[in-house]
C-alpha cells in the first residue's frame, strides 16, 4: 500500500491532518493541550476491502456525498470518500476540493485553541436539477466517554432501527435524550434527530460540543460492527440514507450552491 504524506494544519491548539488520497479523510484532530486525537483511530483489522482494491476504514472523519446508498454490508457512501481530494493549506485554513462527476464539494477547516470549524459548499454541475445527500461522518472513540447528550425531543429511525428498543437504552432529560453509558447499549444503532441544538459528548478529560447549520444529525452508535467501536456524530442534509427520499433537488449548471457548517467546541484539557 502506498503511504501518502498527509496535509497538516498545525496550530497552537490543534493539529489537523487530511489524507488527500483517502478521499480527504481527516485522520487527526489532535488537541495539543489535551494530548490526544479527538477522533476514533482505525485498526488495521477493521479496514474493509472493496471491489477494485479500494478499502474502507471505520475511523476519522469522512465526507459521504452525493449519496449514502449501501452496497450489501458495506456502505458506499457516495463518491467523495473514495475520490482523491485536493487538500491545500491557505494561511491558517485547510481547504479540500472534490471534483466528482456532476458535482463540486469544498470543505474549509479553521481552528482556534478550543474550536474546530468546517465550512462546506456544494454545487450541482449537472445540466438538470438533481437530488443529493451529504453527511460528514465524524467518528469519536467510546473509550473515556461517560455519556452523550442529544438535545432534541424527536428521534427518527435509521436502517433497521427499532425506536422503542432504542429508547429503552436512553434517558429522557430536558426535552432531549442522554446516552448514559454508550458501551452498555447492547447493540449498534443508527438514527436521526433535528440539528437545531447541539450534541454534547462528556469524556473523562474534556467535553465536546458539536453544533451545525445542517438541518439534521445522524447518530451512529457502533458497538462492534466491522471489529471496531465508535460513536458517529454526522451532520447531514436529510434524515435518510437513501437519496431517493430527498424531496428537493439542487438547481443544475452550477448556478446555485448550498452551504453549511460544523463546529466542534472543546472544554477541558486546557492549562490552568
Amino acid at each position: 500500500m502506498i503511504q501518502c504524506t498527509p496535509t497538516v494544519l498545525d496550530l497552537p491548539g490543534f493539529r489537523i491532518s487530511a489524507d488527500a488520497e483517502a478521499g480527504g479523510r481527516i485522520t487527526e484532530l489532535f488537541h495539543h493541550p489535551l494530548g490526544r486525537n479527538l477522533l476514533a483511530a482505525g485498526e488495521p483489522e477493521a479496514c474493509l476491502t472493496l471491489e477494485g482494491g479500494q478499502s474502507f476504514a471505520i475511523a476519522g472523519w469522512i465526507e459521504a456525498f452525493p449519496s449514502l446508498e449501501p452496497c450489501g454490508e458495506i456502505p458506499t457512501l457516495g463518491h467523495a470518500w473514495r475520490t482523491p481530494a485536493a487538500c491545500v493549506l491557505r494561511g491558517q485554513r485547510l481547504l479540500s476540493h472534490w471534483h466528482i462527476p456532476g458535482w463540486r464539494l469544498v470543505r474549509t477547516i479553521r481552528a482556534t485553541s478550543r474550536t474546530v470549524t468546517a465550512e462546506y459548499t456544494v454545487a450541482n454541475l449537472n445540466p438538470d436539477p438533481a437530488a443529493m445527500l451529504w453527511a460528514a461522518h465524524v467518528l469519536f472513540p467510546l473509550a473515556g466517554l461517560a455519556h452523550a447528550e442529544l438535545r432534541a425531543g424527536r428521534l427518527l429511525p435509521g436502517p433497521q432501527c427499532d425506536l422503542q428498543a432504542l429508547a429503552s437504552h436512553l434517558e429522557d432529560v430536558d426535552n432531549g435524550w442522554r446516552i448514559p453509558a454508550p458501551r452498555r447499549c447492547g447493540r449498534s444503532w443508527k438514527f436521526f434527530l433535528p440539528a437545531a441544538r447541539a450534541v454534547v459528548l462528556h469524556y473523562d478529560d474534556a467535553t465536546l460540543t458539536l453544533s451545525t447549520t445542517a438541518p439534521w444529525w445522524g447518530i451512529w452508535l457502533n458497538l462492534g460492527a466491522h471489529q471496531t467501536a465508535c460513536l458517529g456524530i454526522e451532520p447531514t442534509t436529510a434524515p435518510t440514507d437513501s437519496v431517493s427520499e430527498v424531496p428537493t433537488p439542487l438547481v443544475g449548471n452550477g448556478r446555485h450552491s448550498i452551504a453549511w457548517q460544523l463546529q466542534i467546541d472543546l472544554l477541558g484539557g486546557m492549562p490552568a
